[in-house]
């Protein structure tokens, strides 16, 4: 173990002179550090399964952080019964809310958790720790990083946090013998079938049935193949710093690249507001922003859009295609474009709980988000030395992704 650690604190080191290096460490040592605190979630998890097997209903909040919310509602592997919290929203005493915060909306934090415990509804927050100590959260899920941080740095810290909540929730619902109900990939063949079969139950009735789990089983395997994904997207910086000296090279004429996403998380990271990219959310303004750029940038979700490729084609430009698994049945070799994969499975979800009959907590999310900082970076370095993917691995201790394994459930 103290061999490990004295590598990763010289890779870290190595790396830290390119602001991709040492985001890459940022990043190692936050994922590390959440891997480290999993016990953190025993308390909030407990409440939660309590409040939900008692009949309340399950609110995410999206005034404090949209991305967040779009990111943990509608998952792959995430559950189904989760309902918005806004204004708007009528909740009763027993139901659960949880809540994502930043520094810059922490006041705003502070009061819907003071409404919400006013009416006796289960609040839990996600967030770093103010400077002034510990905030007055009944429960609170540090996320680890610093207070004033990068948005988007405690954003991904969030999200970590949200999968491994609900990790721990499921595992603490199946302990008092009730289980959830997940949403399965659309993707995956018979998918949508098995969703609407049930739609309308926040756990199942007789089958399937999670078996018992351990406190900290889940989290820590979601967060180990996090790591795992991390540590194979690595292997692709010789390919996004290629991206990005292409991109520089375009906004040095003064002609942003156009930009596309497909994610639950992304379109609400404040792309529209990017000086390296023209974002593009509407489809009916593409053919006329590829025309003009002649360069698209498409992060993408399983495979690559085969209408979206011809469009490119036909405007005669160049692409990065940053794309999941199920490759399409097509040819795209011959061309000058740059692929980057997302390394995550096909139904996106991760962790295997014994007894369930689906993967849970998806990885998409922080896996676009990952790669989306490090194109940033690269665009912003077009010059520096290309960080190699093989020594840059050692960043991510994990190593290649384990194969899928069923959780031991708890004897007692």
């Amino acid at each position: 173990m103290f061999r490990t650690l004295v590598l990763l604190a010289f890779a870290l080191n190595a790396q830290a002179d390119t602001s991709i290096g040492a985001y890459l460490a940022d990043v190692s040592r936050l994922i590390s550090a959440h891997r480290d605190a999993v016990g953190r979630l025993t308390a909030a998890a407990n409440a939660s399964a309590d409040a939900l097997i008692s009949g309340g209903q399950f609110y995410l909040s999206r005034s404090d952080n949209p991305a967040w919310f779009y990111e943990g509602i509608g998952r792959a592997g995430g559950l189904m019964q989760t309902q918005l919290f806004d204004a708007d929203a009528t909740v009763r005493a027993g139901d659960v809310a949880w809540m994502s915060y930043t520094a810059s909306n922490y006041r705003g934090a502070l009061d819907i958790y003071a409404r919400l415990t006013a009416q006796n509804v289960v609040v839990v927050a996600f967030g770093p720790q103010p400077p002034t100590g510990l905030p007055p959260f009944t429960y609170w899920i540090d996320s680890l990083t610093p207070w004033g941080g990068d948005d988007n740095f405690v954003l991904l810290a969030n999200v970590l946090s949200l999968w491994t909540m609900e990790g721990e929730l499921a595992a603490a619902t199946a302990r008092r013998g009730k289980t959830l109900v997940f949403w399965q990939g659309i993707v995956v063949p018979g998918g949508p079938e098995r969703n609407a079969h049930y739609a309308d139950q926040m756990f199942h009735s007789g089958f399937p049935q999670m078996q018992s789990v351990n406190t900290g089983l889940l989290s820590a395997a979601y967060l180990d193949t996090v790591c795992s994904s991390f540590w194979q997207i690595t292997a692709e910086l010789p390919q996004i710093a290629a991206a990005g000296q292409k991109i520089a090279q375009r906004n040095a004429t003064g002609n942003r690249p156009t930009l596309v996403v497909v994610s639950h998380l992304l379109p609400f990271i404040h792309l529209e507001n990017s000086t390296l990219f023209q974002y593009v959310a509407d489809p009916a303004q593409l053919d006329a922003a590829l025309a003009q750029s002649g360069f698209l940038v498409d992060l993408g979700y399983s495979g690559v859009d085969l209408e979206l490729w011809r469009r490119v084609r036909l405007a005669k430009a160049n692409a990065v295609w940053v794309t999941g698994e199920l490759p399409n049945q097509a040819d795209f070799s011959g061309r000058s474009d740059i692929f980057v994969d997302q390394y995550w499975q096909l139904g996106d979800a991760s962790v295997v709980a014994p007894g369930y009959d689906v993967r849970l907590l998806p990885v998409s999310g922080v896996a676009q988000l990952f790669i989306y900082e490090l194109l940033v970076k690269a665009v912003a370095e077009p010059d520096a030395p290309a960080l190699n993917g093989g020594q840059s691995r050692g960043l991510f201790p994990c190593g290649a992704r384990p194969k899928q394994q069923v959780l031991r459930s708890k004897r007692e």
